[in-house]
């Protein structure tokens, strides 16, 4: 449902942009490149479905007017950023948690954000309500390295007035930008001392193995081990956790998931070790609807010798975005109902959770509203820089059964291609890993990454090696 509706936004905006040329006002070319005279002009004649974004509409100019213009330097889309106001982020500067007194909604707690640039958030308080104000109780705050990737997180609690230091988190990354590291430490008096340490290591791309480790006696011991197992298709089936005991690694947890054909999960097991095989103790059910959305999780315990149904997750949504859970205990009797409200940018604002005996009238039990700001961040794109020899193509364009994607690497690099429709969602992860200098190639069948096909229309491809990327559309014909 969702592609069908994109399909017919593309088709009205395509539309639109045949009539173009008579109803657009001219512009002046000596003032702004074509890439900007073209977006604003499309800007202008779009005709798209009510229910439509302003963000998507604005997006959808740009990508046909890049289609249409075919622009080579970065910065004429940092132009088209600055002065149309393309893509308008939103960042979250509060949440607020309230209570249903009996009679009325109720203060309980609220957690407030400051950022250090676009989505990157500084600061962090979590405060309670006292009844006739805010009090502050936790405090969280995040540094960030030259890649802006999380460095540290501080943890700090309200005490005499002031924030005290509790525990800190140091993160530690690979070439590739694969965290493989975290320190935490304790404070103690007046410095930092050692607590727990996790190490992760990765292959292809993905998570292998996470080991944490304890400080004893001025060394680091063994605690735990986290084995993480993949499919052909990259899809995580089985968890494996383990516990140090004496001079090895034993058996403790495991959770192990099934897909079907689609690359949809289907079932999630959670099994204990018992000494010498593993036992049944929870399971997970999924279903979906035509849209790629979950819409039943059914939850059973092991009871013996079969599995008994204790809880059961229905979700609905209306063109894709998610409006109500409702959850019911069977062995309680009891509903649990939570609707969601978005604004016109599609953030969420509003949860209203709710409770009901089978048959019985809802109470309500609880509320959350987010409040955010609009920010537009250029920085990444104005830093963007193409390296010499650095070069991107595809062919043929449009394509209908498949097109080649080929990029060449001036040194050894990480890659990573990503196929994503207009609104800037990753479709599809072609490539994602070490690859050597030279020429290479890659062929997207126009499958996404559940191997299911993807509708006609305009899409972006973007091939990133190292710190360096570029972007290009190609168009879909089936």
């Amino acid at each position: 449902m969702k592609k069908a509706i994109m399909l017919m936004v593309l088709l009205l905006c395509f539309s639109a942009a045949i009539h173009e040329s008579a109803i657009a006002a001219p512009m002046h070319a000596n003032q702004e490149s074509a890439l900007l005279q073209k977006c604003l002009q499309y800007q202008r004649v779009l005709t798209t479905r009510a229910d439509c974004l302003p963000s998507q509409r604005t997006l959808l100019a740009l990508t046909l007017a890049a289609a249409e213009v075919a622009p080579v330097d970065p910065a004429e889309y940092l132009q088209v950023y600055e002065q149309a106001g393309i893509l308008v982020f939103y960042r979250r500067t509060s949440d607020t948690a309230f209570t249903w007194s009996g009679t009325e909604w109720a203060n309980d707690h609220r957690t407030t954000y400051t950022y250090a640039g676009g989505s990157r958030v500084s600061d962090q308080i979590s405060q309670t309500w006292s009844g006739t104000q805010w009090d502050n109780t936790s405090r969280l705050t995040f540094t960030y390295d030259g890649s802006s990737r999380l460095s540290t997180m501080t943890s700090q609690t309200w005490v005499s007035s002031a924030w005290a230091n509790q525990t800190q988190s140091t993160y530690t990354y690979d070439g590739s930008g694969n965290a493989i590291e975290l320190l935490t430490q304790q404070w103690q008096t007046s410095a930092w001392v050692n607590f727990a340490k996790t190490t992760m290591t990765y292959s292809g791309g993905r998570i292998a193995t996470s080991t944490s480790q304890s400080w004893v006696s001025s060394a680091w011991v063994n605690a735990s081990k986290t084995t993480f197992t993949y499919n052909v298709g990259g899809f995580l089936i089985e968890t494996l956790m383990q516990n140090w005991q004496s001079s090895s690694w034993v058996n403790s947890m495991r959770f192990t998931s099934t897909f079907d054909l689609a690359g949809y999960e289907t079932q999630s097991v959670t099994q204990m070790w018992s000494g010498s095989d593993w036992t049944n103790t929870y399971k997970n059910d999924y279903s979906y609807d035509g849209d790629d959305n979950e819409i039943l999780d059914v939850r059973s315990m092991w009871a013996g010798s079969l599995w008994m149904a204790t809880d059961a997750d229905t979700s609905k949504y209306t063109t894709g975005t998610l409006v109500e859970e409702v959850s019911y205990g069977i062995l309680t009797n009891m509903l649990h109902s939570t609707q969601y409200t978005y604004d016109a940018s599609a953030n969420l604002i509003e949860d209203i959770t709710k409770s009901s005996p089978v048959g019985g009238d809802w109470t309500n039990e609880s509320r959350d509203v987010y409040v955010y700001e609009s920010y537009l961040d250029v920085t990444e794109m104005a830093a963007s820089k193409i390296p010499d020899g650095f070069e991107v193509q595809n062919y043929p364009n449009p394509f209908n059964a498949g097109t080649v994607i080929t990029y060449s690497l001036k040194k050894d690099a990480h890659v990573r291609v990503a196929i994503c429709n207009v609104l800037g969602q990753t479709v599809a992860t072609v490539v994602d890993a070490d690859q050597t200098l030279g020429v290479h190639r890659v062929v997207w069948n126009g499958l996404d990454d559940r191997g299911g096909q993807v509708a006609s229309g305009i899409y972006l491809f973007r091939v990133q090696a190292g710190e360096a990327s570029q972007v290009r559309k190609m168009v879909l014909l089936r």
